[in-house]
């Protein structure tokens, strides 16, 4: 073997591995983007929260302050009876309160309406727009109507009654009250001859009679008093004739209009006098209510009730706050005199309950 054939023959050594690659380089997080995500993450936590505390609150006050319809007795709900509340006095937040809760009843009406009236009355054009209301409401979607008198249900309470078909009253319920009142303060004694203050009042003189019953700083007169009888005298009129109307399944006309002069009657009294059908409780009117609206006496029909919320500043007793809050300037007292001035003529019973 030749020394070329030899030197050939060794092996050679294999080439040495690439360095590994260095490292990544660790890169710290730029302080600012860190602050951008812990505020975002800060802001919808915020956001999240407040959202789930105002549904929290909207529910509270929701509960608190009524509005709405709410189930007052389990049972079945294709059978629903609803009670609506006419609780208080009887004014334009009364109407407004059943005028909503129609509406609310108009996209799903009940089998029968009970109305629980627990009212001295009050406005003449309120008692009659919500007895005209509901009225409308029983003749649109034929549905009987019954009412429950609870501790009083007299004069505009009664009259909103008259839309019912049946009356159950409470054994210590007093109604009745049939009757217009008139009230005005004046107050030309304690301007004049207290304060030594004598206001003028003067009118255009082709309206000579404006200032003919709405006076407050004069002694009324006859003429005054008999303009103001002559609107009482209507009221009253409407008033008899809605009882009548209302009351006409007893056949006791002239019963009734000899029981329709202002008089107060208890329950026993009204039953004698054709004034209500049946005396019991609200259990008794809804149990009314089942049989007229003809629901299977198997059936337990639910039971809803709509009824007048306080308002959240009247439930927090914020209500004297803000009325001493409110700015009094001129225009202010002026208008509280011009309501003053304007005599009240209302279905109100103002006699002990």
């Amino acid at each position: 073997m030749t020394e070329s054939t030899a030197s050939s023959a060794t092996p050679q050594p294999s080439p040495a591995p690439p360095p590994p690659p260095p490292p990544p380089e660790r890169r710290e997080p730029r302080r600012g983007s860190m602050w951008s995500r812990l505020a975002a993450t800060l802001i919808t936590i915020i956001l999240l929260a407040s959202i789930a505390a105002n549904l929290y609150l909207f529910t509270i006050v929701k509960v608190l302050t009524g509005g709405g319809e709410a189930v007052y007795a389990e049972g079945d709900a294709k059978h629903r009876i609803a009670i609506l509340a006419i609780e208080g006095g009887i004014n334009e937040g009364m109407h407004e309160f059943v005028h909503q809760s129609l509406k609310i009843l108009d996209r799903d009406p009940p089998k029968a309406l009970v109305l629980r009236i627990n009212s001295p009355g009050g406005g003449v054009g309120a008692s009659d727009r919500i007895y005209h209301e509901i009225k409308a409401f029983k003749d649109e979607h034929a549905v009987p109507v019954v009412a429950s008198f609870g501790s009083v249900a007299a004069s505009g309470g009664y009259y909103v009654a008259m839309a019912a078909d049946h009356i159950v009253a409470e054994p210590t319920c007093i109604t009745g009250s049939i009757g217009v009142i008139g009230q005005v303060l004046t107050f030309e004694k304690l301007l004049k001859d207290k304060l030594g203050i004598e206001p003028e009042t003067f009118t255009a003189t082709t309206s000579p009679d404006k200032d003919v019953a709405n006076n407050l700083f004069r002694t009324w007169d006859e003429r005054d008093e008999q303009v103001v009888t002559r609107i009482m005298d209507a009221a009253h009129a409407r008033f008899v004739d809605v009882v009548v109307t209302g009351r006409a399944h007893v056949n006791a006309e002239a019963q009734i209009r000899d029981a329709s002069q202002g008089q107060v009657y208890t329950t026993d009294e009204a039953l004698a006098t054709r004034l209500i059908d049946e005396q019991g409780y609200l259990e008794a009117a809804i149990m009314h209510a089942k049989t007229a609206a003809g629901i299977p006496t198997a059936t337990d029909p639910q039971v809803t009730i709509l009824r007048p919320g306080r308002s959240l500043t009247e439930m927090i007793g914020l209500r004297g706050q803000t009325a001493a809050a409110q700015q009094i300037d001129a225009q202010t007292i002026r208008t509280w005199l011009d309501e003053l001035s304007a005599p009240r003529v209302e279905y109100l019973f103002t006699g002990p309950r």
